[in-house]
């Protein structure tokens, strides 16, 4: 993890997130046709972050750092 990520994993944290970092994520064979990559190997994100809403909100946030 380089000193970017660590900022942001610590700023996510702080603020209720929970993240994950190094998530594999399963591309099938005809996503990869339609994203134009046929022969992509397993795709990897960085760094995962994700919060419910607990004050009877009806929205979850995702954040994706690549």
């Amino acid at each position: 993890m380089d000193s970017f990520e660590a900022i942001v994993k610590t700023l996510l944290e702080d603020d209720g997130f929970w993240t994950r970092q190094s998530v594999e994520v399963n591309v099938s064979k005809n996503e990869k046709c339609q994203i134009g990559k046929h022969t992509i190997p397993r795709t990897e994100i960085d760094r995962v972050a994700y919060k419910i809403s607990v004050k009877g909100g009806s929205w979850n946030r995702w954040y994706i750092v690549s």
